[in-house]
């Protein structure tokens, strides 16, 4: 790798990540200690969803001020895209959770139900996931995608671009997986050998996970070059996950449903990062002539 692409890369990865993780851990250890009272069950997801949301804004932050520095990679042209990409990506992404909840309603139908009432704060989720949501969407992948991808292609190509930034991009989530755990660690409720193991597997799991996502959106983004596309498809990866969780009961016990969900995102990044490779058009010439 080229030293001014690396070095770019460093500075992008740090301001990203200084921006993203100071507002996780002030939310987490500071503000919601401090303010919230943990029985208010609906102030605290509030809280953690505009938490969430703002910290998503980090990999924009880092790719606006470097490219008010540096001349290269050129701000990308604004496009809006093709009304199809918008209708594909959001019925497939709903059509892919529908499916896992099947099989897991197959495989356990007295698990499942569908909750009787909702809380006011049910609807305010959901309205902050349509609209603020594709904001935050769009912060989250103005960085990974518009800012690194024409950074890191010339040196690395497609492939390799592609591959750094989902490594990237699954650090910088770890706080949201790893935070809870520091909690019970802090608390004495978890021994720090305990921590260790269940930390690597998380940030094994979660590399793979978001190598395999930022294929997908990595892949949208060469095909379109078009931001607010990227940040609708993230916005209904994150939709159709929460809105599953707040309106059916039972569904995080269900192994079934989740590995199906697992195998199908994960299928479909894999798909996307072949795609993005000159194997994948070999195979495609030879088996699609």
């Amino acid at each position: 790798m080229k030293h001014h692409v690396l070095y770019r890369t460093c500075l992008f990865t740090i301001v990203a990540f200084a921006f993203s993780w100071t507002i996780f851990f002030a939310t987490e250890y500071w503000f919601i200690p401090s303010f919230i009272n943990p029985t208010d069950s609906a102030i605290l997801v509030l809280t953690q969803l505009a938490s969430h949301f703002l910290g998503m804004l980090g990999p924009a932050l880092a790719a606006l001020v470097l490219w008010r520095v540096f001349a290269e990679p050129a701000q990308p042209v604004w496009r809006w895209g093709h009304l199809k990409f918008y209708i594909w990506s959001a019925t497939l992404l709903i059509l892919l959770r529908v499916a896992a909840l099947a099989i897991g309603i197959l495989d356990a139908p007295n698990a499942f139900q569908i909750r009787t009432s909702f809380e006011a704060y049910v609807w305010v989720v959901l309205g902050a996931s349509l609209t603020i949501g594709w904001l935050a969407g769009m912060g989250e992948e103005i960085g990974w995608c518009a800012y690194l991808l024409p950074l890191l292609e010339p040196a690395m190509g497609k492939f390799g671009a592609v591959l750094l930034s989902g490594v990237l991009r699954g650090i910088w989530h770890l706080p949201v997986l790893l935070l809870p755990l520091l909690a019970q660690v802090w608390k004495g409720e978890m021994a720090l050998a305990s921590f260790s193991i269940t930390a690597l597997v998380l940030t094994g799991a979660l590399l793979f996970s978001n190598i395999l996502f930022g294929a997908m959106m990595g892949w949208l983004w060469f095909k379109t070059t078009s931001i607010p596309l990227l940040g609708w498809a993230h916005q209904w990866f994150d939709l159709t996950r929460d809105a599953a969780a707040l309106f059916i009961s039972g569904l995080a016990a269900s192994t079934a449903a989740t590995l199906a969900y697992s195998i199908e995102i994960h299928l479909l990044g894999l798909i996307a990062l072949l795609a993005l490779t000159q194997y994948s058009t070999v195979v495609r010439k030879r088996f699609w002539r």
